[in-house]
């Protein structure tokens, strides 16, 4: 078996092409989705990540192909990011084998040549979020240096189908006053690590970092680019929290306006009546879905007010981080 895979470069041609189309289609079961008339599409939409590739290749740092005969049947795409100034760190972005070609050691092997790849670029660091129940993909990541160090859970409701009582709406962010409040709050929410990545990684300059770009003009001016994404939580005319919808899901672009993707920065934690009151609002607004994604060690606090409006849990998902190595086993 081993000997008849061959994994290359990709190639900017028709056969590479639709060969990553068809294992993006394939390879993930998204079982919601498919169950959804409003999200026919979706087969579409996941496509576009083939287009990505071959749109815009330069953003990428590596991309393979994994070739049996003359077919394609998966890929591995690498880019890089920036988690800290001067630490060299890379996503691994796209993945996806076919079906009938998986667990036989092919993506292993794409996630390997490339990181060995990387590592010659000079890159130390990676990441990347992967579905939790993907449990293949993560011991291929774990066997290249990256261990589980967030989890975030994903809980999606219907307003038709919502526990709103007499919940009003909440304001949507206008002013710099506002903008500024909601610097504030991000302050207040950010949770210095203790151990992010590895060992080696520099914590303590990372926190020291993100505490000064919270802090920063910049991060005040991207705030103020995209304000009326926040719907603001109030008390006694203070606000005390928001949730984020000024970065939905890509997914809500292509459909319209059907899905609303919500996050929360609220540091004392979300009531189900505050809950409320932002379903009322982006159903008011023409959202027939909403999601709200919040980490793992929120969702105690996330959990009951879930429930208390008729969301339910659809999705986890955990970042892997770490120090790369190029681990052939």
């Amino acid at each position: 078996m081993a000997s008849e895979v061959l994994i290359r470069d990709l190639q900017i041609q028709d056969k590479d092409r639709e060969g990553i189309r068809k294992a993006l289609l394939n390879a993930f079961t998204l079982t919601r989705y498919h169950a959804s008339p409003e999200f026919a599409r979706i087969g579409e939409y996941i496509a576009r990540g083939a287009d990505g590739l071959f749109e815009n290749p330069e953003r990428m740092e590596s991309c393979m192909v994994a070739q049996v005969n003359s077919e394609v049947v998966g890929y591995e795409a690498i880019g890089k990011t920036e988690v800290l100034p001067g630490v060299n760190t890379v996503v691994y972005g796209g993945f996806a084998v076919q079906p009938q070609w998986q667990n036989k050691g092919i993506g292993k092997r794409l996630i390997q040549e490339a990181t060995k790849r990387i590592l010659k670029k000079g890159f130390v660091f990676g990441e990347v979020t992967t579905d939790a129940c993907a449990w293949p993909a993560i011991r291929v990541y774990e066997s290249v240096g990256l261990r589980i160090t967030r989890q975030s859970l994903t809980y999606t409701v219907r307003p038709s189908q919502a526990t709103l009582g007499d919940a009003k709406p909440l304001r949507r962010a206008e002013d710099d006053a506002d903008a500024a409040a909601i610097q504030k709050i991000d302050g207040k929410s950010f949770a210095p690590c203790e151990n992010y990545i590895h060992k080696e990684f520099p914590v303590a300059d990372y926190n020291a970092h993100m505490m000064s770009k919270l802090s920063s003009e910049n991060h005040l001016a991207g705030i103020k680019t995209r304000l009326a994404g926040y719907l603001l939580i109030e008390k006694d005319g203070e606000t005390v929290g928001y949730l984020n919808t000024s970065s939905p899901d890509p997914m809500a672009e292509f459909f319209g306006t059907r899905l609303a993707k919500t996050s929360p920065g609220v540091p004392q934690g979300l009531s189900g009546k505050t809950l409320a009151a932002a379903t009322r609002t982006l159903a008011d607004e023409g959202a027939e879905v909403i999601d709200i994604t919040v980490d793992y060690l929120e969702n105690d606090k996330i959990r009951k007010a879930a429930a208390e409006v008729g969301f339910e849990f659809i999705y986890s998902a955990v970042d892997l981080t770490g120090k790369l190595c190029a681990n052939t086993a």
